[in-house]
């Protein structure tokens, strides 16, 4: 049970009380603690415990059946504390507009793990590089249906860019290739990997929005795959994955696309971090000082690589267009 809370398995932990787990010597382990980090990590285990204890108690002095609470460990990590960005390093103003889906828990589909949170730390991290709250629209889990993911992007947004503002367009969540076509597809909270035509938001129309747009700059950032191979992406039953160069289109001159895979890779997540890999390296270099789009994806890329491979998976983030065409634009902080 210790090894369960620690790593924050609410399903395992809930399984093995019910089937009679120790809790006092699940406790008791926690508290040999060995370094620092262990210590803190050990602790925060040990408080859900004790506290699920406490319930149990007092459901039997009722003469109730224990009532399982939620007992899941909100992993804590570097990125978490938000960036101080001065106003002389902000060129984020009252003209830009944002959008941020994360979609975790999905209507038939398993979970994306870590995608809701991942997108409210990236609201707030797009807060503290200078963007307004009244120009923020964020969208997560049930609430990001196709036809809200629609409306964001086809009506919210035209009705509220600038001629000379920025655009920041966020998705974490699942994508799907559609077989017929080869187009990928963004997975909405009600989407169906069976039906994407009619379930799902393509990538091709929503670059295609983008690029009707009159904003001055456009960056979009993908937590996602399109193959179908695993990860944050699934498929049609019977189909195969499929080689979906989703950061390969033609883009208008003022978009850029920065996606967390590349072909056939899938896009995880670590729960060492509990964050989606790229979501955390992005969101690190922003806090570190990165200014440009070019500058984080060359800073990111070895270390989503590095740690993908940690955890026994190829994951390389990519840039659309080359980094090198982009040097000195999408700048998001000075």
């Amino acid at each position: 049970m210790g090894y369960a809370a620690l790593s924050g398995n609410k399903e395992i932990v809930k399984y093995l009380i019910d089937k009679g787990a120790d809790i006092d010597k699940a406790i008791f382990w926690l508290g040999r603690t060995g370094n620092e980090f262990a210590i803190k990590e050990n602790q925060a285990a040990k408080e859900f415990l004790q506290e699920f204890k406490k319930e149990m108690a007092l459901a039997q002095q009722k003469g109730m059946q224990p009532v399982a609470i939620d007992i899941t460990l909100q992993k804590k990590s570097d990125i978490d504390e938000l960036p101080t960005i001065v106003n002389k390093h902000k060129i984020i103003g009252d003209k830009d507009i944002a959008i941020i889906i994360g979609i975790e828990k999905y209507q038939g589909l398993p979970k994306s793990d870590y995608s809701k949170n991942d997108a409210k730390l990236v609201k707030d991290y797009l807060k503290a590089l200078g963007f307004q709250e009244r120009n923020i629209e964020l969208i997560t889990d049930e609430k990001a249906t196709l036809s809200a993911i629609t409306k964001s992007i086809e009506a919210w947004l035209p009705n509220r860019v600038k001629p000379d503002g920025r655009v920041f367009v966020y998705y974490s969540g699942h994508g799907a290739p559609e077989p017929k076509t080869g187009d990928a597809y963004i997975v909405p909270y009600d989407g169906d990997p069976n039906y994407l035509e009619v379930t799902a938001y393509p990538l091709k129309r929503l670059y295609a929005k983008l690029g009707e747009l009159k904003a001055k700059e456009v960056i979009v950032a993908l937590d996602s795959c399109f193959s179908g191979a695993g990860g944050r992406s699934v498929l049609a039953k019977g189909a195969r994955p499929l080689v979906i160069m989703a950061a390969g289109a033609i883009l208008p001159s003022n978009i850029v696309v920065l996606s967390a895979t590349q072909g056939t890779q899938i896009s995880t997540s670590s729960p060492e971090k509990g964050h989606g890999v790229f979501t955390y390296y992005f969101l690190k270099a922003l806090k570190e000082g990165k200014k440009t789009i070019s500058e984080i994806y060359e800073h990111i890329k070895p270390l989503v690589e590095d740690e993908a491979k940690q955890l026994n998976v190829q994951q390389s983030p990519s840039i659309n267009p080359d980094a090198e065409k982009l040097k000195g634009r999408f700048i998001l902080r000075r």
